[in-house]
């Protein structure tokens, strides 16, 4: 038996390192010299607060999310979707207003 997809409509922001502020479910803001650093040495960027990367918690735990991945709220629950299956799922709704 096959199934689709039921179309539901999602709130999704693209995830920017660069753009402030990030949205409020990123948390745990990173760079990956935090991830490599022995001594508590820390790259230029980091020290700017330049962040490459964040944490998301989500209903399936705590979850990474980089550069260019979308953030995406549906029915209330958060979570991280690669660009290549955000593209591949997902689809602009045309929203009426003023």
């Amino acid at each position: 038996m096959k199934y689709q997809r039921i179309p539901v409509i999602v709130d999704a922001v693209r995830f920017v390192p660069s753009s402030r502020p990030w949205p409020a479910a990123i948390t745990e803001p990173s760079c990956i010299c935090a991830e490599l650093a022995q001594d508590g040495d820390r790259c230029q960027k980091h020290k700017r607060g330049e962040w490459t990367y964040g944490y998301v918690r989500t209903h399936e735990g705590r979850k990474l999310i980089e550069a260019g991945d979308w953030l995406i709220t549906e029915l209330g629950a958060v979570r991280v979707c690669k660009p290549e299956m955000f593209e591949a799922t997902y689809a602009p709704v045309k929203e009426d207003g003023p």
